[in-house]
């Protein structure tokens, strides 16, 4: 099954060259969200401000996740995030979304919050 993974990481890094982030244990505990969920909300996730990752010196604001590439999510968006994935949870990927929004919530304020796509 096709997956996105979500992961939580330090701010410092986040300035680094994306293929530092990739090549390193900089990225751990990615808790990984299957494709039918995230597909199946696009839309609404549209609404979300976020910046979208094009290489390892492009960084472009945007909205919505990059479904195929790397996606930065800025805390002030966090909050709709969350309420989107919890309203649309469903039995399938309720214990993975609930895991992925305990993370965020435990997330300190040197972190960020970063979508990888399929």
């Amino acid at each position: 099954m096709i997956k996105h993974g979500f992961s939580i990481i330090k701010e410092t890094i986040k300035k680094e060259k994306i293929s530092t982030w990739i090549n390193s244990k900089l990225i751990v505990n990615t808790i990984e969200i299957n494709d039918e969920f995230i597909e199946k909300n696009l839309e609404e996730l549209e609404s979300i401000e976020t910046i979208w990752v094009k290489s390892d010196t492009n960084r472009v604001k945007n909205v919505g996740l990059n479904y195929y590439g790397i996606t930065i999510i800025p805390d002030n968006q966090i909050e709709k995030l969350t309420k989107i994935f919890q309203n649309n949870m469903d039995y399938n990927n309720k214990e993975t979304v609930e895991k992925l929004i305990r993370s965020i919530a435990d997330k300190n304020s040197d972190e960020i919050l970063v979508h990888f796509g399929i």
